[in-house]
């Protein structure tokens, strides 16, 4: 099908953006943004496709937690390297802005990608909804109190900052 080709091709072509020249975008600055289109939106298209044939049936709004959870994600993933990256001035988001906004930007767009889940799943109850979201939150509750001292020099700090959120 061509859907599915073309998002296979997507995807393939988004990873070798992310890590190799002549993009590399993971080192110039723009990884959060071809990982967070990447895992969230082209390849939840693919499986949409594989599953239902076409995406007639795919709302583009859907995708919109998912989109923000993929650049959260490269961002908390990021963080215990931020040190090492800035010496080889790979450009992550830890990098270009610091650690302490990096570590709250992550916890604000994990905050947003939980809370916009009803776009993800228009049809569930309200209780369904809230079993999902109020566990979520409550981690995210727990990760705030600890964001600060997050910081890669203190690896368990760090590692156990970075687990929690994702």
């Amino acid at each position: 099908r061509t859907p599915m080709l073309l998002g296979c091709g997507a995807a393939i072509a988004l990873l070798l953006a992310y890590s190799f020249a002549p993009l590399r975008l993971s080192y110039r600055g723009f990884g959060e943004l071809a990982q967070a289109l990447g895992t969230g939106a082209v390849l939840p298209a693919v499986g949409y496709v594989a599953h239902a044939g076409d995406l007639g049936g795919l709302h583009l709004a859907a995708l919109v937690p998912l989109v923000v959870l993929g650049a959260a994600s490269n961002i908390n993933t990021a963080l215990p390297d931020a040190p090492a990256d800035r010496e080889v001035d790979k450009r992550t988001w830890a990098v270009r802005v610091g650690l302490p906004h990096a570590r709250k930007h992550s916890m604000l767009a994990i905050a947003f990608g939980v809370l916009t889940t009803p776009l993800l799943l228009p049809a569930a109850s309200q209780s369904w909804l809230a079993a999902c979201e109020v566990p979520s939150l409550v981690v995210l509750g727990i990760n705030a109190l600890q964001w600060r001292s997050a910081d890669p020099h203190d690896r368990a700090a760090c590692t156990r900052f970075v687990f929690l959120n994702g």
